[in-house]
């Protein structure tokens, strides 16, 4: 209602620095997702690092037409929650009956945008592990969601190109 051109979401625990701000809207505006990749990680578990390694993968395998293409845009970070959205990348991800529920929504935000024909980028953030509400069952619907998304690889009219 307001009429702002971006959003930025973030974690509420403090493992996401509001001193980063800045650098999301530093960020070229032709870019529609401004992800917020933790390359700079502290306090993060081992088996917490390897399941955000698996899960972009998946989506990067997911976001690409080609079955032969497993590599895909090369994003790094697909569910960190430190995001800038633009009003168009916004609109897109509300337009639709969202399938996810918890931290699967980082996933299909990224794969409704990437598939709509938005310009990706990442920037590296500070990262701080905290107490976190992750758990099997989080983990088990993360997973059942990667293959929702892997079995919709292709359906979409247009694939973008992120700018790594």
């Amino acid at each position: 209602q307001q009429n702002y051109d971006w959003i930025v979401t973030m974690d509420a625990g403090l493992s996401h620095d509001p001193d980063a701000l800045p650098q999301f809207f530093e960020q070229d505006e032709q870019f529609d997702v401004v992800i917020g990749s933790r390359q700079k990680i502290e306090n993060v578990p081992f088996y917490r690092r390897v399941i955000s390694r698996s899960a972009a993968m998946v989506v990067n395998y997911a976001l690409t037409s080609s079955y032969f293409d497993l590599m895909g845009p090369g994003l790094r970070d697909c569910t960190s929650g430190y995001r800038r959205y633009s009003r168009a990348a916004a609109g897109c991800i509300a337009g639709v009956e969202l399938e996810s529920k918890a931290f699967d929504f980082h996933m299909e935000a990224l794969a409704l945008c990437y598939r709509a024909g938005m310009r990706v980028t990442e920037i590296p953030i500070h990262y701080v592990f905290s107490n976190s509400s992750f758990n099997s069952r989080v983990l088990k619907q993360a997973m059942r969601f990667g293959l929702h998304l892997i079995g919709t690889k292709g359906s979409a009219p247009h694939m973008a190109q992120s700018n790594q």
